[in-house]
């Protein structure tokens, strides 16, 4: 296992190294900032992997480098005898006569993307949804939102939270809600188009830059008027909402936590009419990190209130 440790570092370090270099022909270029961000993560990510290699965190990850080898990397740390993990035994729900340990992981003693993981890893499928917005200048923007969150119906009211990009600027999305209130959030079918779609207009991009001009579909006119955000085609439905509140989270959460008021749903009659009748509708999901696809039912349970 050393030697392949080593391996392992080595290759890294310089991929490490490679994307530092590229980031600064690139930044001499004037790259779009979108492109710059992209190899900032990728290099982000790669000096955390290396970090966590140093540590040992991965070293029960070097036995199963086999390319066909099934098993799947977890976000939880396996139990060890540090002081941030403690192991006790327990009863399977599945099955009585089976015993499995649980291991209890002190989330403030992970590192950003391990706390990451673990918790999109648990916390699961998400309701994925598509943001339109539009700056006081007549700008349109789109970012794909994961944090959708129904908080009441009576009033019917959402929360969404808008961090910032890698520089320390705040999302367009957020700054639009800020100068007009006004955001629409897009429910998507769960196609593969729609899947790579919300994966573009997520990329970070330049104020004066609208996620529009990278999509081959056309915005439409909101039959609400001119003053609310476009439309997505081939959305499953639109949310129309007006900001009441954005919050400060606490402990110096750098993202903002903002309620939304429904003012209106536009969908197809259809849609409109299987949602009112507690029908199944399919819609896009995030699964774990990174992670787009259908939303899952194999089966269902009809509660008497919920």
């Amino acid at each position: 296992m050393q030697s392949s440790k080593e391996d392992i570092r080595g290759f890294l370090h310089l991929c490490a190294k490679y994307a530092e270099d590229s980031l600064t022909r690139k930044r001499s270029r004037g790259d779009l900032e979108a492109e710059i961000s992209s190899w900032e993560n990728y290099l982000k990510f790669t000096q955390i992997t290396i970090s966590e290699i140093n540590q040992g965190k991965l070293d029960h990850w070097m036995k199963h480098l086999s390319s066909d080898d099934e098993w799947r990397p977890s976000p939880t740390p396996p139990p060890t005898s540090s002081p941030t993990t403690s192991t006790t035994t327990s009863t399977s729900n599945q099955d009585a006569d089976d015993s499995i340990a649980q291991t209890m992981v002190e989330l403030k003693e992970l590192e950003f993307m391990p706390r990451k993981f673990l918790i999109d890893g648990l916390i699961g499928p998400r309701p994925l949804a598509i943001a339109s917005t539009k700056s006081n200048a007549g700008l349109n923007n789109l970012a794909g939102i994961t944090s959708v969150c129904v908080v009441s119906n009576q009033p019917p009211l959402l929360t969404i939270s808008l961090s910032q990009y890698l520089d320390g600027r705040p999302r367009d999305t957020l700054t639009n809600l800020r100068e007009n209130g006004k955001v629409t959030l897009h429910i998507l079918p769960p196609t593969q188009e729609m899947a790579e779609m919300t994966d573009v207009v997520s990329k970070p991009l330049p104020r004066d830059i609208s996620e529009w001009d990278s999509l081959t579909l056309s915005p439409v006119e909101s039959p609400s008027g001119e003053c609310w955000p476009p439309l997505l085609p081939k959305s499953v439905a639109a949310f129309e909402c007006q900001v009441i509140e954005i919050l400060d989270l606490p402990k110096d959460g750098v993202a903002k936590l903002c309620v939304l008021e429904i003012e209106r749903v536009i969908a197809a009659e259809k849609i409109i009419d299987m949602a009112k009748s507690g029908s199944s509708i399919a819609t896009l999901c995030q699964h774990r990190t990174l992670r787009i696809g259908p939303s899952p039912e194999s089966w269902n349970y009809l509660c008497d209130i919920f």
